[in-house]
C-alpha cells in the first residue's frame, strides 16, 4: 500500500515561508477611461473582457495602456530639444545704419576658452538686417575687428544674405578671431552692408572688454 500524506493546511504552508509571514495581497480591478469626466470608471462584468479602453489599478498605481505611446513620444521630443550649449556667449549689437530700405546692425560676442594654462576669448562678429521695404533683397556685407587701444582693423569675413520683404534676419555670424585674454583690453568689430542696387552703408560698431566674464 502506498501512503499519500495529506497536504498541509493553507495556514501551515504560509507559515513555512521565511519569517513566517505571507506575501502582501495585490488586488487588481479593471476600469475604463471616461473621456467626458477625464477619470477612470469601473467596468461591469459584461464589458470587462472586451473593452479596448480598459486600464488596471494595481495597489495605488493607475496604468492607462492606450496613452503610453503618447507619453513616450513626448519624452523623446523633450530630449531632442534640450540645448546643446548652455554656456553660449551673449551677443550684443551696436547702433544701426542703413543701405536702401535695409537697416543693419553690427554685433559682437566674446566666448570664453582655454588652451592649456592660457585663457582666451573667441571674438565673433555678426550682422543683423531688417528689410522695411515691400520687396525682398540680397544684402552683401563685411566685418572687421581690432583692439581699441592702438590696434588696426583686420577683416574677419564677408558674405551675402537674402532678406525677405518686411522681415528681419537675426544676428548671423560673419567671422571670428581667437585672442589671448588680456585684462583691461577692449576690442571692437565693425560691419557695413550693401543692398542690391544700393550704396554701401556706414559702419555699425560694437565693442566688448576682451576678458569680461
Amino acid at each position: 500500500m502506498t501512503y499519500h500524506p495529506d497536504p498541509l493546511p493553507q495556514t501551515d504552508r504560509e507559515s513555512t515561508r521565511p519569517g513566517g509571514t505571507s506575501p502582501p495581497e495585490i488586488s487588481l480591478v479593471c476600469f475604463r477611461w471616461s473621456e467626458e469626466l477625464d477619470e477612470p470608471l469601473p467596468l461591469d462584468a459584461s464589458t470587462r473582457n472586451g473593452s479596448s479602453e480598459a486600464i488596471m489599478i494595481e495597489g495605488s498605481r493607475v496604468v492607462q495602456m492606450r496613452r503610453i505611446g503618447t507619453i513616450l513620444g513626448a519624452a523623446a521630443l523633450t530630449m531632442l530639444t534640450v540645448p546643446t550649449n548652455a554656456h553660449a556667449a551673449a551677443v550684443a549689437c551696436g547702433g544701426g545704419v542703413s543701405t536702401g530700405r535695409v537697416a543693419v546692425n553690427g554685433c559682437i560676442s566674446a566666448q570664453r576658452g582655454k588652451e592649456g594654462r592660457v585663457y582666451t576669448r573667441e571674438i565673433t562678429a555678426y550682422i543683423k538686417a531688417r528689410n522695411t521695404g515691400p520687396r525682398a533683397v540680397n544684402v552683401t556685407y563685411e566685418a572687421f575687428f581690432r583692439v581699441v587701444d592702438g590696434g588696426y582693423w583686420v577683416k574677419l569675413g564677408s558674405g551675402r544674405t537674402y532678406v525677405p520683404a518686411r522681415a528681419t534676419v537675426e544676428p548671423t555670424e560673419v567671422g571670428s578671431s581667437t585672442r589671448v585674454c588680456a585684462p583691461g583690453v577692449k576690442v571692437e568689430i565693425r560691419v557695413h552692408a550693401r543692398a542690391d542696387g544700393g550704396a554701401w552703408s556706414g559702419w555699425s560698431t560694437a565693442g566688448t572688454a576682451q576678458c569680461q566674464t
